[in-house]
């Protein structure tokens, strides 16, 4: 009986047909998360990338269906607000099954309690973390008594310690390693005591390669935090080895959810009893001539599957990968064995990982031509704006912004072209590097049909670099309240954001530019006597898509530069 079992069970193993195996459960239902980046430091060195790290861990976590404690990123918090929020947090977890805190910014152990440091934060003795601190294990003790199935604490913090901190000797570099509770993961950036980079680019490596891997459908929490590190090992040359801390998991997690299961290949029907060889004692031993006239049939020719077609590159499944990266408007086209993408992206998060992840065994065309990248600081309003520019892409086959001139020097003007604006309420902002934006001031001048013409004057004093313009079409204003004329992007993205959740009828493009520095007079001294008049004119009806006669190109040439 045993053997007969054993055969049964080899068959099953040559068939490809396993036993049933009971997979855990997903854990799904609501996801609350806590983003925070600390960088502008006011008694310490300033964090070039803390910031820039959040904001992107936000953007990637609102996009897979995370509900953010404040609406957005929290950046540059001092203490007494950086509690409040990780309060905040605690009570937004009721009736959720996922929480996840993110930390980036300074950090230290002292004595082994783990400190995340406001931006306020100036101790000199040991009593001053207390006050002056964040115990991170304040954090951990909010999610615990929540209820949640799952929670994650992911710390970008184990940067060097800049304080220092009389009376205490055991003020060590990077963080110790805390008890994970019941259902949690809690995520490092390195090992316990090591210190990690802030990284080169605009964002730290183990951020970077954390945003990448949250958006990868199919792959579970543990298989992704080792990505992650294997990701930073390599990036880092070894000197970064992200580290995990967990306790037993009650079942499967995944960002991006999971993969559908496969569909079971076909097997051929069993072949009729003739076609089978008699089992007969005579043919059953080795030395017998049936077993010499002819040779053994071998089980797995009998059930060989047919060979299958590779499956057809799915644009839907293409789409979705390409929506889901952040800092991107990106469009996928497929003709027969090619996928082409178009629109916005930010060239600096693994641009080529994106791409291999795109090819799935297919040949892909994506460039300059194609695809327009974007400086960092563009992320916010990308994020920010997606759905509304889509929309419009989707809606009207013209982009919104017709904007010719690439470059402008400081001083100059930059003029534009927005279709279908005549009679509408147009919003114009100019977002700039430094969490920066300006409101622009528009007065439309109606210029062919239902398009309107919109100058922007650039002061001399701006400071020379990229642009991003964003436009905004409706019929009404946006509730935005009373705006200085310059503010920070993120508290104007906040207010945006839920204006446009009230709208119906809005409109929303990107353009983006490069803001040169003027040219010294030296070197405009022989244009002088010119008047500037006629090279603005002709620059006008050239950036409007006029055209020009013969002798304005010529006048062009010689004395307008």
């Amino acid at each position: 009986r045993f053997q007969a079992i054993g055969l049964l069970l080899t068959l099953g193993a040559v068939l490809g047909v396993a036993a049933p195996v009971r997979a855990d459960p997903q854990i799904g239902g609501k996801r609350v998360a806590l983003v925070i980046g600390n960088g502008d430091y006011r008694k310490v060195g300033h964090l070039d990338n803390a910031t820039n790290d959040a904001r992107l861990i936000a953007a990637t976590l609102r996009k897979l269906n995370f509900t953010l404690a404040g609406g957005d990123a929290q950046l540059d918090l001092e203490r007494a607000r950086m509690a409040q929020m990780v309060e905040q947090f605690g009570r937004m977890l009721a009736g959720a099954e996922v929480g996840l805190f993110y930390y980036s910014g300074h950090g230290l152990q002292v004595q082994g309690v783990n400190w995340l440091v406001p931006v306020d934060a100036n101790p000199s003795r040991p009593q001053d973390l207390d006050f002056q601190m964040i115990d991170a294990d304040l954090v951990l003790r909010q999610m615990d008594g929540a209820g949640t199935k799952l929670n994650l604490v992911l710390l970008d913090a184990c940067r060097n310690n800049p304080f220092v901190i009389s009376g205490v000797r055991a003020v060590q570099g990077g963080l110790a390693e805390m008890r994970a509770p019941e259902g949690t993961l809690i995520s490092y950036a390195t090992q316990p005591g090591n210190v990690a980079t802030d990284g080169d680019g605009v964002d730290s490596p183990y951020t970077m390669a954390l945003a990448e891997s949250m958006q990868q459908p199919g792959v579970d929490i543990f298989r992704l935090f080792n990505q992650v590190g294997l990701k930073v090992k390599r990036s880092t040359a070894g000197s970064q080895q992200p580290w995990v801390s967990t306790s037993p998991i009650d079942g499967e997690f995944y960002f991006a959810g999971a993969l559908p299961p496969a569909e079971p290949a076909h097997l051929p029907a069993p072949a009729p009893p003739s076609a089978l060889p008699a089992l007969t004692r005579e043919s059953a031993g080795p030395d017998t001539a049936a077993a010499k006239a002819s040779p053994p049939v071998q089980v797995a020719e009998l059930v060989r599957p047919p060979e299958l077609p590779a499956p057809a590159v799915s644009l839907d499944r293409l789409s979705t990968i390409a929506r889901a990266r952040p800092c991107s408007i990106l469009e996928v086209r497929v003709a027969g064995d090619h996928v082409t993408l178009s629109g916005l992206a930010w060239k600096g998060q693994d641009w080529d990982g994106f791409l291999k992840q795109m090819k799935t065994g297919q040949d892909i065309q994506a460039g300059a031509r194609d695809v327009e990248f974007l400086p960092a600081f563009a992320c916010g309003p990308v994020d920010a704006l997606a759905a509304w520019v889509r929309a419009t892409g989707d809606a009207v086959p013209r982009r919104l912004i017709t904007l010719r001139q690439r470059d402008v020097a400081v001083g100059n003007a930059l003029t534009l072209t927005l279709r279908g604006a005549a009679e509408k309420i147009i919003t114009l902002d100019l977002f700039r590097a430094g969490d920066m934006v300006e409101h622009i001031k528009v007065k439309p001048v109606r210029s062919d049909g239902d398009d309107v013409r919109v100058t922007i004057e650039h002061p001399s004093g701006s400071v020379p670099g990229s642009r991003l313009l964003t436009a905004l079409i409706s019929s009404a204003p946006p509730d935005l309240g009373a705006r200085s004329p310059a503010e920070r992007a993120s508290v104007y993205l906040e207010a945006l954001g839920k204006s446009l959740q009230t709208m119906t009828d809005v409109r929303a493009d990107l353009a983006t530019y490069e803001l040169r520095p003027a040219v010294p007079r030296a070197s405009v001294a022989a244009t002088a006597a010119v008047p500037p008049s006629r090279c603005g004119a002709i620059l006008e009806q050239a950036q409007l898509g006029e055209a020009l006669s013969d002798g304005d190109r010529a006048y062009l040439r010689t004395h307008c530069r």
